[in-house]
């Protein structure tokens, strides 16, 4: 470069610009002097040159960046970056290749060439062109993973658009790598009319926008990459019927599914964004989302399944099996909630009538003299009335999960099992009398057992209803022995 500045400098005049000096001034300083100034011009005229070469590559990159601020993605931008470096820059041509690493192909994205230059087979060549690892001058910049410039491609062997580029009078040639962490994952190439020579300083610009290409298409790929991870998560949110949102510290929305909106009566989920409950529901039932939420806040406690009432559209009543949990930032600090509700107003309701049942149930069992109870397979009692508890002195509570081991003796207790197992086998009712121990001596009883059947038709339970016939067995002893005596007294 040095070498050929000198060049310039011998053949060249005065600069143009420079002050006008008399020849008599000239005689009067002497050949040295009019050397100074002649080299003095010359500076002035590489100094004014370097600053346009300068202001054309930052011209350039701020194109670049410019193309890429706007761009979604290195296909879309391929076309205005190639435009904006060969405008900037005076080169006639310019390619963009993506490398495939699995097939080990360079495969061209983009042409862009100057309107006024006609170079269609160069043109069409590239962009048919698959190039190698190492084969042809794309394929080398992939290979040294590094900028490369030949002064003259049209005479380049080892490029094989070199004939083409003859013919259209392209020559200069230089091109650079695009990288992601020392990967090359794609090249470009811009192709000049003139026969140039390296230039540094311009390859040590096109590295830096080759790296800043491949943070683009990282960043890009991030993107893209949270855009999919978003849309999966907001196809996911809103197709499920639950109730998901967030909120802030203020317990405003600031995100919403499409249940929520449907369970606030709100056209679409951005309606509810940016205001709070008592924007939809009775202000007592505001009050008390708004305090169970702000507790949440300062206290840092989820609220894990709590079921609470709310006011549907058509204003009526409905239940949530809500959970909330505070929203943290990097730092930990919480800026929000997310909640999720779950409508189980159908399961309430199923809940309701079975404890409205089972209470109608108990007060039958626990209206009646019989003597009532639940047994598993095991023996093991599940329920009993009233009655059981008021004959024994033992309590609902305490007796689940016993047997008739724990109440009764060994021998009473086995003729109890026995009769149970009688149940269980036939799989049918049995009708037998039973002696059981009471308060004031034993006590004849007739018991009913049967067994309860599950969904598979397995019996899984024993239930009894027993009925003291004691005052009968009496009566009929006494009867018995009023008519042994009648007949004695005849004989």
């Amino acid at each position: 470069m040095m070498t050929d500045m000198t060049v310039l400098r011998g053949e060249r005049g005065p600069a143009a610009g420079t002050r006008h000096r008399s020849p008599a001034f000239n005689d009067r300083v002497g050949p040295r002097a009019e050397q100074e100034r002649v080299g003095r011009g010359f500076d002035f005229f590489a100094a004014g040159r370097d600053r346009k070469r300068t202001r054309q590559r930052l011209t350039a990159q701020h194109a670049v960046a410019g193309v890429l601020a706007e761009s979604v993605n290195l296909n879309e931008a391929a076309p205005g970056i190639l435009q904006s470096v060969c405008e900037s820059l005076g080169w006639e041509l310019g390619a963009l290749w993506k490398a495939d690493a699995a097939a080990g192909q360079l495969r061209c994205v983009a042409v862009w060439h100057q309107p006024a230059q006609a170079v269609p087979q160069f043109c069409a060549a590239t962009r048919e062109a698959i190039f190698a690892c190492g084969a042809g001058f794309p394929g080398r910049i992939w290979a040294d993973a590094k900028p490369v410039w030949v002064e003259n491609v049209a005479e380049d062997d080892r490029c094989p658009r070199a004939s083409i580029a003859a013919k259209e009078g392209l020559h200069a040639a230089f091109g650079f790598p695009i990288t992601i962490q020392h990967e090359v994952v794609g090249v470009i190439e811009f192709f000049s009319h003139e026969i140039q020579p390296p230039d540094e300083d311009l390859l040590r610009m096109m590295a830096i926008i080759g790296s800043q290409l491949g943070q683009f298409i990282v960043r890009k790929q991030m993107e893209e990459s949270l855009a999919e991870e978003r849309n999966l998560l907001r196809t996911l949110i809103d197709t499920l019927p639950d109730a998901i949102y967030i909120k802030d510290t203020e317990s405003r929305f600031v995100l919403a599914n499409v249940g929520v909106a449907r369970l606030m009566g709100a056209a679409r989920p951005e309606d509810l964004y940016g205001k709070k409950d008592s924007d939809f529901y009775p202000p007592k039932l505001a009050r008390q989302y708004f305090a169970d939420e702000q507790a949440m806040v300062q206290s840092g406690q989820a609220l894990i399944n709590h079921e609470e009432p709310v006011i549907d559209p058509r204003g009526e009543q409905r239940w949530l099996l809500t959970t909330k949990a505070p929203l943290r930032d990097s730092r930990g600090r919480i800026t929000g909630l997310v909640g999720i509700g779950r409508d189980i107003t159908e399961r309430k309701r199923v809940e309701e009538q079975r404890d409205l049942s089972q209470a109608r149930l108990q007060a039958i069992l626990d209206n009646t003299t019989a003597v009532i109870y639940l047994k598993d397979r095991q023996g093991r009692y599940l329920l009993i009335n009233s009655q059981y508890e008021s004959l024994f002195h033992i309590s609902r509570e305490w007796i689940v999960g016993k047997s008739d081991y724990d109440l009764f003796s060994k021998e009473m207790a086995d003729a109890f099992r026995a009769n149970d197992l009688k149940v269980l086998t036939a799989a049918a009712p049995i009708q037998i009398e039973e002696v059981v121990p009471h308060d004031d001596g034993l006590h004849f009883y007739i018991s009913i057992k049967f067994p309860l059947h599950g969904s598979t038709g397995f019996p899984y339970a024993i239930c009894g209803i027993s009925t003291d016939i004691t005052e009968r067995k009496r009566a009929e002893v006494e009867l018995k022995n009023a008519c042994t005596g009648l007949a004695r007294s005849r004989s």
